[in-house]
């Protein structure tokens, strides 16, 4: 199995009072000439190690207090690679994370749909959809709430060079 380096910042992107949108559905004719995007994360099949860096008083004000976090990654397709799964297990000095995310693709809209599962609470998060564009780039949404408040995040994918995923950054 390839074994390589996958970093993961975690920032979260604020967007004031605007209200947070999900992406609009794709133009049929556009959706037509559009590649077709269910092998976007097939670069990522392998086990990776993993360091994460986590901010741990996002939306406070106060001056940031990050933990970082090393561990694995096992990305692995699913379904003849319709979907794929990630499997993370990473620790650090502020403790353990462990969790698994399901990555479906719906080849009609040509968005994915991000499903993070966390292993202590046994819960899902609320799912992070998009997609990516020609240039490797993608965008991904959700409306998610962080003790009660709206942060209004944005997920943003760039090609191999990786950007915010679920609340962070990767760098392939």
């Amino acid at each position: 199995m390839r074994k390589s380096t996958l970093i993961c910042t975690v920032t979260a992107l604020i967007a004031g009072s605007a209200v947070a949108q999900t992406p609009p559905p794709p133009d049929p004719a556009k959706a037509q000439a559009s590649r077709d995007g269910r092998h976007d994360f097939d670069w990522e099949f392998g086990t990776w190690t993993t360091r994460l860096r986590l901010l741990r008083n996002p939306l406070s004000g106060a001056a940031p207090d990050w933990a970082d976090y090393q561990g694995t990654s096992v990305v692995r397709p699913i379904l003849d690679g319709r979907f794929n799964l990630v499997e993370l297990s990473v620790s650090g000095t502020a403790g353990r994370i462990e969790g698994a995310a399901l990555r479906l693709y719906d080849p009609r809209s040509r968005q994915w749909s991000l499903n993070y599962a966390n292993a202590r609470s046994g819960t899902l998060t609320t799912p992070v959809y998009g997609g990516f564009d020609d240039h490797g780039r993608g965008l991904f949404y959700a409306h998610d709430t962080l003790d009660g408040r709206d942060p209004r995040p944005l997920r943003d994918h760039g090609g191999r060079e990786r950007s915010p995923f679920r609340t962070g950054l990767f760098r392939g």
